[in-house]
């Protein structure tokens, strides 16, 4: 186990703050008594944690050291390794999930009633013409295309023969239906 630069920058300090300690004792003259040697033994603590696995203090306190490091390295690995597969499992589900709704916008809509759409969209880019035919099926066309979104309402009914490129409005739903289909 190689300590990271936060562990290091730790045990440097509390071997530095105990260091201060042990000279502030010095200066008083009584050197080598028990709270002398505590503070030794803290300074050597940060500097032997990977090499102990468990420490009895007096009073019958237990330190287990590495072994709770090594529980806490193996279940972050086990813990990373699930959430990596995980994250594998919300990619895939999110492709089907989008190839699904691309799916449903492309057939959502007849194809003569997508054509009607395609042909106005058609009309309007290149300054065509695309004829209103009163016959019934063309209004119920556009009133499908107006509940669903893909173009504005078209009120009045338009006259027969009447260029729908200047009647029409495609939404962007439309357009985006135009993009997925074509």
């Amino acid at each position: 186990m190689h300590p990271n630069k936060t562990q290091v920058f730790a045990a440097i300090l509390v071997t530095l703050s105990c260091a201060v300690l042990l000279v502030i004792k010095w200066l008083h003259h009584e050197f080598v008594d028990s709270v002398t040697l505590g503070i030794f033994a803290l300074a050597c603590v940060p500097w032997l944690v990977p090499y102990i696995t468990s420490l009895k203090l007096p009073g019958g306190i237990e330190v287990a050291f590495q072994k709770r490091v090594e529980q806490l390295e193996q279940t972050t690995s086990e813990h990373d390794q699930m959430i990596a597969g995980q994250e594998q499992q919300l990619k895939l589900q999110q492709d089907t999930l989008q190839h699904l709704m691309t799916n449903l916008a492309k057939y959502s809509v007849s194809d003569y009633i997508f054509q009607l759409l395609k042909g106005i969209d058609q009309a309007q880019k290149k300054s065509g013409e695309y004829l209103y035919r009163k016959d019934g099926s063309m209004l119920r066309n556009l009133r499908f295309l107006t509940d669903h979104g893909y173009i504005s309402e078209v009120y009045p009914e338009p006259a027969d023969g009447a260029n729908l490129r200047d009647l029409v409005q495609i939404t962007p739903a439309g357009k985006a239906l135009l993009s997925i289909r074509s």
